[in-house]
């Protein structure tokens, strides 16, 4: 609801977007693994580690995921891409892409984004390519998931622990 209540909020603060994904994805993936850790009899310590990876690997998941909506062609996404842009959702490479650009380019912007077409995808996707505003959401990604990995670090060598780093490097590299 707060995404739905955000809506068209181009000065989204990071932080109130960072809270949004952590609410509506990274607490489903940490609590899996919360989940799976106490109920396998888990001790505590790994409860509590394996609560640190699911947060770093659903912060990592969903800012892919918004970075994937502009950047990758319908057919190899599995579903619209430029959805969140259609619905004007905030998402972390539009937030930085309007950081960067002027209030004239973003005027221009938010007048074609109130009937979006596929050519403003076009546009969007060349003016984040342009700004840095689509690595730059990568980096923020790639910090999250090297927060997953340390806190996996911490468990006990095993396949299972090989099988999660594997899973964060899927995250950052998936093509769906």
């Amino acid at each position: 609801m707060k995404q739905i209540e955000k809506r068209k909020d181009f000065g989204l603060p990071e932080e109130e977007y960072l809270r949004i994904i952590h609410k509506k994805t990274a607490a489903l993936f940490q609590a899996a693994c919360i989940g799976g850790a106490y109920l396998g009899g888990g001790a505590p310590v790994i409860v509590e580690k394996l609560g640190h990876f699911g947060y770093g690997l659903g912060m990592a998941f969903q800012i892919v995921d918004d970075c994937m909506d502009l950047t990758v062609e319908d057919q190899a996404l599995g579903k619209k891409a430029g959805l969140d842009l259609s619905k004007n959702d905030m998402t972390l490479p539009i937030l930085y892409l309007f950081s960067e650009l002027t209030d004239a380019r973003k005027d221009d912007l938010l007048d074609k984004m109130r009937n979006p077409t596929a050519e403003l995808l076009v546009e969007i996707r060349a003016l984040g390519q342009e700004t840095g505003a689509l690595s730059r959401a990568m980096d923020r990604a790639r910090a999250f998931a090297q927060d997953a990995l340390e806190a996996a670090k911490g468990l006990p060598e095993s396949a299972c622990r090989d099988s999660l780093a594997q899973l964060v490097d899927y995250c950052l590299e998936r093509a769906r």
